[in-house]
């Protein structure tokens, strides 16, 4: 007994296995941007960049291979979600490499030196400034969440907003709002560092 896929995903594969030239291009227009929204859904804090570099990376596979996909194990869209979530997960893992070693400086103005980095991130961060060490043990969770994201870089105010508990406002209320989050912080973090 075989099993058979809903339309249009049958027909679209039919022709993708069949070398049709047009097939390719109405695959990735059926499929991306359900396949970017669910991604959205299930990482609300990921780049939005990343986000569509996993759905087309998932699309890509596919396309480039869609005698891989038995339809007997489930659905295309079952399929590609599946992995969409592992190229996500490969990007962050090699974005969380890129920005591992990177100081406090990169979210203070006018930083101390570079021996303020962080020493292990698994853990609460030590720093050499005892001063600096002192403030970031006195932020709440929420501070220490969105302390934690600014220091690794995340710089888009959707992300930022959802460690606030806004991520369903409007635009302009996440923007103000994640703008005080950070210059309180940040002045904070000069005031430790300055000993003030």
């Amino acid at each position: 007994m075989t099993t058979t896929l809903p339309d249009p995903d049958a027909g679209l594969v039919e022709r993708l296995r069949a070398g049709d030239p047009l097939a390719a291009s109405d695959f990735c227009i059926a499929h991306l941007d359900a396949l970017v929204e669910q991604l959205r859904r299930s990482y609300p804090t990921a780049h939005e960049h990343a986000l569509c570099e996993a759905a087309e990376d998932a699309l890509l596979a596919f396309l480039k291979n869609p005698q891989a996909f038995d339809p007997a194990r489930g659905s295309v869209a079952g399929y590609l979600r599946m992995a969409a979530k592992a190229d996500l997960i490969n990007i962050q893992k090699k974005e969380a490499r890129h920005h591992r070693d990177r100081a406090v400086a990169d979210c203070v103005e006018d930083a101390p030196d570079p021996r303020n980095e962080v020493v292990d991130e698994a853990d609460a961060p030590s720093f050499a400034d005892p001063g600096l060490a002192a403030v970031i043990a006195g932020f709440t969770d929420v501070e220490r969440r969105f302390f934690d994201l600014m220091r690794d870089g995340e710089k888009h105010t959707p992300a930022l907003a959802v460690v606030l508990g806004l991520a369903d406002a409007p635009p302009a209320e996440q923007t103000t709002e994640v703008k005080k989050m950070r210059d309180r912080l940040i002045k904070r973090l000069q005031r430790g560092r300055d000993g003030s």
